[in-house]
């Protein structure tokens, strides 16, 4: 989802459905980069699917104390305060 954000007139938006799967260029980087965006169900239900359990799921995020000067970087801690730029998985085969 933290890709779904853009940060415009002093506000976030979503630019895109968070619900639509598969490759997209990434505006984010220097270079044409082609990444997977997937849904967090997705993650959670592929490993699920060929017979490993989901013992747990992280998603907390560490926040510095100072704001970052660009809420419009990728990784700013205004973009972080709404979305988790992450998660962690711990997956056991069955």
């Amino acid at each position: 989802m933290h890709n779904r954000l853009t940060y415009k007139d002093s506000s976030f938006i979503f630019n895109k459905s968070y619900n639509l799967e598969g490759p997209e260029l990434n505006e984010a980087w220097h270079n044409n980069v082609i990444i997977y965006h997937r849904k967090l169900s997705t993650y959670i239900n592929t490993p699920v699917e060929v017979g490993f359990s989901v013992e747990k799921v992280i998603e907390d995020v560490i926040l510095p104390e100072n704001a970052s000067d660009d809420p419009s970087k990728w990784y700013s801690t205004q973009r972080a305060e709404l979305v988790p730029a992450s998660f962690i998985m711990k997956a056991a085969k069955k």
